[in-house]
């Protein structure tokens, strides 16, 4: 998508089950690894996803995979006790993807630089 010029990658993990949701990250994970380093601006769907130990794992396992290649990363859907595993997941990767309430708000942060 294209949001005030710039590219942004969306990642759509919305309301997927655990499977579904390692299927479609492996997706994610072939296509950003494609794409030049530092160079890719990723918005991250998690509305209706449950935050549990399988889905930590999964996103553990993008983000350390997918680093190299995103500029920045903001994430909608993240509600209750999904904070606290943000956190975790951001104190893990040595990155930070930053969380939004919609999906305007993380556009609008993602094409300001």
């Amino acid at each position: 998508m294209i949001h005030e010029g710039e590219k942004i990658f969306y990642a759509d993990y919305s309301h997927l089950n655990p499977e579904e949701l390692k299927a479609e990250a492996a997706s994610v994970e072939q296509v950003l690894r494609l794409m030049p380093k530092n160079s890719v601006l990723v918005l991250a769907d998690v509305r209706g996803t449950y935050g549990t130990t399988d889905t930590m794992n999964i996103f553990k396992g993008t983000t350390a995979k997918t680093k190299l290649h995103v500029h920045k990363r903001a994430v909608v859907g993240i509600t209750g006790v999904q904070k606290i595993l943000l956190k975790a997941l951001n104190q893990f990767s040595g990155q930070e993807t930053v969380a939004f309430d919609s999906i305007d708000k993380a556009l609008d942060w993602l094409a300001k630089d």
